[in-house]
């Protein structure tokens, strides 16, 4: 589910965010994991899942606000929390 933009398409950003958490001692040995990202509801909004140590969402279409990231990985959950302007 997306939240739609309050921006018009002309003036949104063209590039998708993407995150790559530094997991490990480097990202070379990082392990895959999933992340999913949540609005201020506790909705969630999207999820990916990474073998490569890199994870691209698309935030273009997602109202200004702040979001919480979930970061799963080796049995645990890290949460980060976002600012999308």
């Amino acid at each position: 589910m997306h939240c739609p933009s309050s921006k018009p398409p002309s003036q949104q950003d063209t590039n998708p965010r993407s995150y790559a958490p530094k997991i490990g001692n480097s990202q070379q040995d990082a392990p895959a994991f999933r992340i999913e990202i949540y609005n201020q509801d506790q909705e969630l909004m999207d999820q990916a899942y990474s073998e490569d140590r890199r994870v691209v969402l698309d935030t273009r279409l997602y109202a200004k606000g702040t979001y919480f990231l979930h970061i799963f990985y080796e049995g645990e959950v890290r949460q980060k929390q976002i600012l999308i302007e």
